[in-house]
C-alpha cells in the first residue's frame, strides 16, 4: 500500500513494520496480529488496519522492507544491485589472469 509523505505516518509506519518484525522473531507467525502490532508500536487498531486491511500484507511488507535493508548493507547500492550480481553471467573457473 502506498503511504503518505507525512512524517508521522511515515514514523507510524515504520514502528508498525519494526512491531510485527519483532514478534515474527520473538513469538512466531500467530503472535503478528492487527492488535498485536498496534499495541507494540504505540498506535490504534485501526491504524494498523488503514495502512494493512490483511495481516499477510503486513507480513509481506515487513519482509520486504528487511530484506530491502539487508541488501542496501551488503552491496551498498541497493537490491536492485543484488539482483543484477545475482543474475550477472558467472566468470568460468579457471586459472586467474
Amino acid at each position: 500500500m502506498s503511504y503518505s509523505a507525512d512524517p508521522r505516518a511515515v514514523r507510524s509506519r515504520e514502528a508498525m513494520l519494526a512491531a510485527a518484525r519483532r514478534l515474527l522473531a520473538e513469538e512466531g507467525l500467530d503472535a503478528v496480529t492487527h492488535q498485536r502490532v498496534a499495541q507494540e508500536a504505540g498506535v490504534g487498531r485501526a491504524t494498523v488496519y488503514r495502512h494493512w486491511p490483511r495481516t499477510d500484507q503486513l507480513l509481506l511488507d515487513a519482509m520486504l522492507d528487511r530484506a530491502a535493508d539487508l541488501a542496501e548493507k551488503m552491496v551498498g547500492e541497493g537490491p536492485d544491485a543484488v539482483v543484477a550480481k545475482a543474475t550477472a553471467p558467472k566468470k568460468p573457473a579457471g586459472r586467474n589472469r
